[in-house]
């Protein structure tokens, strides 16, 4: 046997292994498929008499680890498999890893089994289940699905995205032999569950978007690359993608717009105001007076004792979290209060001091404004508040070029972070003389530590309103705790709403005055 490799075009090889090996005797091989023709069924139903074999503990227990386990589960609950079939929308992700021809196939093997553990471990605590692996003749791809039944979180195309920037640098750094990694990403609506015939079928994924997420791979080769649906829903900032140039894919008449993933970059941008939903007036706030009540509490403490207060309202997904903040920044706005109002996601946490940022940005009104104005308007802001030599503090901070003073040049980092901090406690004790102020800030269990601990001492200095929600499945860290247990600070559960406030809502969606007695049930 020989092992070559192909040199100058084809035109010669190397000879780079030789081994002796018995040589193939067709007489004896023959020999052995005729005496293996009477266990092949002809006539019967079942090709593979494996499928009848006695059930064997030992064998089910290895096989079971080759088998996705949200269908294992399915299978132990005795689903039929008509009912396993499911057309449902997911989030996909292709990855194509393609090899040096000098790479020895013992190696291969090794790199893609690297590969393929390190894969199923980063997609799967992002409710990610690793599908399907092919091999072709340059090297192989890997099919990873999320949102699978059972596997469903929030945030799917963001986890879906961050993942897959995750395995295009740990296959780029660590397997020696690649010679190109190429991600991409769709989501969209697909057919999951059982193809092929009985004897043969396999879970799987079909769909026009499986199609797209494999025509991508090779229209745009060394990238991670999305759709314009995994773009908009995964709501990250629009600074981590580059839109890509159209191309033309093999069987797809439409594909739409297409983006790379760059990566979540830290300190590119404060955010913009903003919250997850808008208060419906058409539809009012159900069975949430005590919550209420828990916000007006602390607006009388806040305004008569001259104190900070803290309402974090907790719960878990669905509950109602956003649409009472949306609620609370109505009535404050009726009352003529300065809100701030804040959404953050889960890659904010990442980023230090970022919720701050971006709340003063929007306290100084330069988030919405053209970036040419901003600095003009930051001056306009500070002017009176925070001494001239010192507006070139916030330069890093707010984008802007302030001339460097000789005060702050003398400066190190900690003494400047400190000047920094108490500016902002300067100008928003000021602010709070004229018009109470309130911080609107949702999903904070994704805020900074850094942040965390400005507003803990924000909250014993100044008479200030904060109003946050929380998620109770996050561990927080050390400051959040910290600043939960503060005297200042209320901890509300939001409880899950009474049968007849659902009964309620339900007609109020549909648009109707009732709903038969068997839709109730």
């Amino acid at each position: 046997m020989f092992e070559v490799e192909i040199m100058k075009e084809d035109e010669a090889v190397k000879l780079r292994d030789m081994r002796i090996i018995d040589p193939f005797d067709f007489d004896e091989h023959f020999d052995k498929c005729l005496d293996y023709l009477p266990h092949y069924r002809t006539s019967a139903d079942t090709l593979r008499t494996a499928l009848e074999l006695d059930p064997d503990f030992a064998l089910e227990q290895t096989l079971r680890k080759h088998i996705m386990k949200n269908l294992l589960k399915k299978i132990d609950e005795g689903q039929p498999m008509e009912y396993i079939s499911e057309f449902r929308t997911v989030t996909m992700v292709l990855v194509s890893l393609e090899f040096h021809k000098t790479a020895w196939m013992l190696h291969l093997c090794h790199l893609i089994q690297e590969a393929a553990l390190y894969i199923s471990t980063v997609i799967e605590k992002g409710g990610g289940q690793l599908s399907r692996i092919f091999m072709f003749e340059k090297g192989c791809m890997f099919l990873c699905v999320f949102g699978l039944p059972g596997d469903k979180k929030p945030d799917e195309c963001a986890h879906a995205l961050e993942s897959s920037f995750s395995i295009f640098s740990f296959c780029w750094e660590n397997l020696a032999e690649t010679k190109l990694v190429s991600i991409s990403i769709t989501n969209g609506p697909v057919f999951c569950g059982m193809i092929g015939a009985v004897a043969r079928h396999e879970y799987t994924v079909i769909g026009p978007k499986v199609s797209l997420v494999a025509r991508m791979i090779t229209a745009y080769p060394g990238l991670v690359s999305c759709d314009e649906v995994t773009y908009l829903r995964s709501m990250l900032p629009a600074y981590n993608f580059k839109k890509l140039p159209q191309k033309m894919m093999k069987n797809i008449s439409n594909p739409g717009k297409m983006y790379e993933y760059l990566g979540h970059r830290r300190c590119i941008m404060f955010g913009k105001r903003h919250l997850a939903r808008e208060r419906n007036k058409n539809h009012p706030l159900l069975d949430r007076e005590k919550e209420l009540e828990a916000f007006q509490m602390a607006q009388q403490e806040c305004l008569h004792q001259k104190k900070g207060q803290a309402v974090l309202y907790e719960g878990g997904k669905g509950c109602g979290k956003s649409q009472l903040l949306a609620e609370i920044n109505f009535l404050a706005h009726k009352e003529q209060h300065r809100v701030l109002p804040l959404k953050l996601k889960e890659t904010d946490f990442k980023q230090c001091f970022y919720a701050i940022q971006t709340l003063m940005a929007i306290f100084f009104e330069i988030d919405t404004c053209p970036a040419y104005y901003r600095q003009e308007c930051l001056h306009k802001q500070l002017h009176g508040m925070v001494e001239e030599p010192l507006h070139c503090l916030f330069n890093d901070l707010f984008f802007v070029k302030f001339p460097l003073s000789f005060e702050v040049s003398h400066m190190d980092d900690l003494t400047r972070q400190k000047k920094v901090k108490a500016c902002f406690f300067q100008v928003l004790q000021e602010a709070v003389r004229e018009t109470p102020l309130i911080f609107l800030i949702d999903e904070a269990q994704y805020m900074d530590t850094a942040s965390w601990e400005f507003l803990e001492t924000l909250l014993s200095t100044v008479p200030i309103i904060m109003v946050m929600t929380l998620t109770p499945t996050f561990t927080l860290c050390g400051c959040a705790q910290h600043f939960l247990q503060s005297s200042q600070a209320v901890l509300v559960p939001i409880l899950k709403l009474a049968a007849t406030s659902l009964l309620r809502m339900a007609c109020w969606e549909l648009g109707v005055v009732s709903i038969p007695q068997e839709l109730q049930m």
